[in-house]
Formats: C-alpha cells, structure tokens, sequence
C-alpha cells in the first residue's frame, strides 16, 4: 500500500526564510508542467509538498529533497519505522527519519561531520546525484562524478527539459522526481516506476492513470505552440554529424550532417521497438525528427554514400528520451508537419474553428475544410520521389496536393490547435498512402478516423472523401500502419 506522510514539513519554514535565497518565479510553462507532475505523483502517494501547498517556486531546502526522495522511492513508511543514529547535529525532528534512512543506505552524505546541511539549498547538482545513487549507480564507484551528474542523469532519463539547473526550484524537483519513476534501475531494463508496482505501491492502472494527470500540464503548455524547441543546449557529435537532444521532451531531435562530404546523405532513426526511420539529410541543414515511439531508448546513424547503394557511416549515437507528456511528439512541429504559429495553416485552422466548441468539431471543421478546398494532384503524383517533404504553405496556396499533403496540412492545423494528432503512413489496401490520427479528451485517440456523419465518427481518409471515393470509409482492415510522424 501507498506510504501516508505522518510528519508534515511545518518546521521546514522557519528555516527557510533564513537561509534560502529569495523565490524566483518559473515560467508558466514550466509551472503548469511542474503542477501537474506534482499532482500525478500526489496521486500515487509520492509526494505531499508542505503544509504551505507545493511551494513550487521556492528553492528547496536539502532536509525537504531528501524527504522527497524517500517517498518517491515508497521508503517512506520504513523510514518513519526506523531507528536511525545521525552525527548529524542540524536535523529537526520531523526530517531525522527521512535523513537517517537516506543516510543509512548510502543515499546522502552530510557536509561536515556534525553537520548535514538541512537547511542549506539543495541544487540540482546535489539531488540528480541522489536520484541516480537511488537508481543504484555510484560515484564511489566511478558510474559518475558527484559534482558533474548531468552527462549520466540525461542518458538515464532522469533531467527532463523542462528542468531548470541553474535557478533549481522545487519545481524542478517535481519534474525530475516524475522523470524518474520511467527511468530504468541500473542494471535493468525495468523501471524504477516498474519496482513500485511490484512492491504494491500503487497498481499499473493508478501508475497510468498519474501518467494522464501529468500529461495535462505538458499539453496545456504545448496548445497552441507552433515552433520546434530551440536546440544546443545538449548536442552530440563528431566532426561529420550532430545529434541535438535538447528538445527529446517535447518529442523532436535535431539531426545535422555537418561533414565535408557532397554526396547522398541519409540518416537512419530506430526508435525504442526497433523500427527504424529513415530520412534524407541535405548538408549542414539540421532536420527536426519525431520521436513517435514514446519514452525510451533511441539511436541515430548518419551515413554517407560511397557508391550506388552503398554507405560509409559517419555517425553514430544512443540517447535515452523522457518525454513530458504521451503526446509530445504529436503537438510539434517537424520535418513532415512544418508549420509555424503565424503561418496560414494556424491561422486558417483558428479562423475555421472560432465557433466550435469540442475537439471534435474542430476535427470536423478542419477536415470539412482540407475536402472542399485541396484537390488530388495526379500531376505531383505521377512524379513524386523518395524523399518528398510536403510544403505546407504552399499546398495551401496552390490548393492542390498528393495524400501526403493532405494529411501533413491537416495535422499542421489540429497541432496548431493544440489537438494531438499523428501523421500515419502506411498502405491503404495496396496503394501506399498517408492519412491521420486524432486525439480528444472525450473519445481518446481516434485511430485513421477523421469523418463525422452526424451520428457517430467513420474511418474517413481525406484524399478518398475529396475524390468522390467512399471505398475506405467504413473498413479498418484497409489501413496497415508503417510509420508514424
């Protein structure tokens, strides 16, 4: 069962306005993200905040992460049980146990002998270090550097984005305490969110559940957004490729071929199942990837033709990907669905939309429009090759387009809306084509179903509607997903 706070973190205020640096406010961005992380783990029993409410935006003292820590780890209950002998002097009654279990099995350290510090601020420095000892690696080991975390918090998964390392706040905690739980234990490909479930601290149903209540924050955030997250904040490379992950929690990385060679270049993205996707890369020209395969382990290869079909690699690299919300990769803009927020799909999708009150009107609206305005162009059909990016803008302006476009200019739109929606090429019968996939609150995800009758939604696909062909419409064996953007 879930361990219940029994010491609430009263005694924690006192110290803290003597000794922690003023509150800085997060963005609301972050803070929403933040809130409703803090709330998903509040759920499962994980986290209580103080008396005072979550206190999100006020630096955290070192006694309070610790805490955090022990009940993000469900060892909450057994560290209440405890009878633990401290050398530390500092420590208030209500932390002893959180500390003296931390302290007990080689989680925490004081800063002096006598002394833990327990009303010092706690940076992100201090509580990546106690997360990743958690997870079961070892600075004394050599797994890392007490002081220089962030190379291994990042690859194991546990340093979202979001996180904001230099002005660390409680917030910031929260959203690596969150990170966290979809973190592999060291050694093993479970989780540590896996571990709680078997321990019997919440079931998978509540764990998923969390996941949905955390989710909201990120999709609040990213409603509306229309630009790809900034890069170089943490890029890997060589001298010929660059792999910026800096944006992996929103659902994209930047994939740049920054070599001296002028031949073909290709880059090869395999996601945590094993299907690999693969792009063509034009020189020193970055391509924003999606990372459709959810939270996991991914890799990158860049390649170079030598001859015919023959590649010489120039890259290679492994990155692990936390992302803020399920959704992620279908709220942002990318290679395929390039779309900016002043651009004419957001706004066309906005003016279109102004009266509609659900989602699924919206869906409507915008479907309804991409069917009475693009018409089929066999011409672009006829000759388009591997490799073929839709133009957005331009489909829109020319008003013509293969299945391809149609589908990248309806998902541009339903982004732009903040409704999560997939891009899915694959076959329709035998033809290989492109249609979408939408989410709602009230229906979940509506899989290659875009088409309201005005009693219930059909499997619809918008190049069939626009050409008179209701063939597909109605039967799901005819659609056979093989990528998703």
């Amino acid at each position: 069962m879930r361990a219940k706070l029994a010491l609430l973190l009263a005694a924690a205020s006192f110290f803290v306005c003597i000794c922690l640096p003023p509150a800085r406010a997060l963005t609301k961005a972050n803070l929403d993200t933040a809130t409703a992380c803090a709330n998903a783990l509040k759920s499962l029993g994980l986290f209580n905040g103080t008396d005072a409410g979550y206190e999100l935006e006020r630096a955290p003292t070192r006694m309070e992460a610790t805490a955090v820590l022990v009940r993000l780890l469900n060892k909450e209950s057994e560290a209440l049980a405890g009878k633990w002998k401290l050398p530390f002097q500092d420590v208030p009654d209500w932390a002893a146990p959180y500390v003296g279990y931390a302290y007990q099995n080689g989680i925490v350290n004081g800063v002096s002998a006598t002394r833990f510090g327990s009303t010092d601020a706690m940076s992100a420095v201090m509580y990546l270090t106690l997360v990743l000892r958690a997870l079961g690696y070892s600075d004394a080991n050599g797994d890392f550097t007490w002081d220089s975390p962030y190379e291994l918090a990042r690859k194991a998964g546990i340093l979202p984005d979001t996180a904001d390392t230099g002005n660390f706040l409680r917030g910031d905690v929260v959203l690596i305490s969150w990170a966290a739980l979809s973190a592999a234990v060291k050694g093993k490909t479970s989780t540590l969110g896996d571990r709680l479930i078997t321990e019997g601290a919440f079931t998978a149903q509540e764990l998923a559940a969390a996941e949905k209540t955390a989710s909201s924050g990120a999709q609040k955030n990213q409603s509306g957004g229309a630009q790809p997250p900034a890069g170089g904040t943490n890029v890997l490379s060589n001298a010929e490729a660059s792999v910026d992950v800096s944006g992996t929690a929103d659902g994209v990385v930047r994939v740049t071929y920054t070599g001296s060679s002028s031949a073909r270049i290709k880059t090869i993205l395999t996601m945590p199942d094993g299907t690999r996707y693969t792009y063509n890369l034009t020189k020193g020209v970055s391509a924003v990837l999606p990372l459709s395969g959810g939270s996991g382990s991914y890799s990158v290869g860049v390649y170079v033709n030598v001859s015919g079909t023959k590649y010489s690699t120039a890259y290679t690299t492994t990155f692990r990907v936390t992302l803020s919300s399920e959704f992620a990769p279908f709220l942002t803009p990318n290679q395929y669905v390039n779309y900016t927020s002043d651009g004419k799909a957001a706004r066309l999708a906005s003016e279109l939309t102004s009266g509609s009150k659900t989602d699924l009107d919206k869906i409507r609206a915008v479907y309804q429009y991409a069917v009475d305005n693009i018409s089929y162009d066999k011409n672009r059909a006829a000759t388009v090759q591997s490799g073929y990016i839709p133009d957005i803008e331009d489909v829109l302006k020319r008003g013509k387009g293969i299945c391809f476009d149609y589908a990248a200019v309806m998902t541009s739109m339903l982004r732009s809306l903040g409704i999560p929606t997939k891009l899915v090429v694959g076959y329709a019968g035998e033809v290989y084509h492109a249609w979408i996939s939408t989410y709602t609150k009230e229906s979940g995800w509506l899989n290659d179903i875009i088409y309201f009758d005005g009693n219930q939604w059909k499997l619809m696909d918008p190049t069939f509607a626009s050409g008179g062909n209701e063939e597909y419409t109605a039967d799901a064996s005819h659609y056979s997903a093989k990528y998703v953007y």
